[in-house]
């Protein structure tokens, strides 16, 4: 499955069984990341 590491994150983000600290760890690596390049690459992600 390919996605962009910012829908990656997006989803963490929004899954309602991600802890509190995983979501907020996920916010921040979306907020920076805009700020520094661009998430347009694709990552193999493999669902477990």
């Amino acid at each position: 499955m390919n996605v962009t590491w910012a829908d990656y994150l997006m989803q963490i983000k929004n899954n309602e069984f991600s802890g509190i600290w995983v979501k907020e760890v996920a916010q921040h690596l979306l907020a920076s990341s805009y700020e520094h390049e661009p998430m347009n690459r694709e990552t193999e992600v493999h669902k477990v």
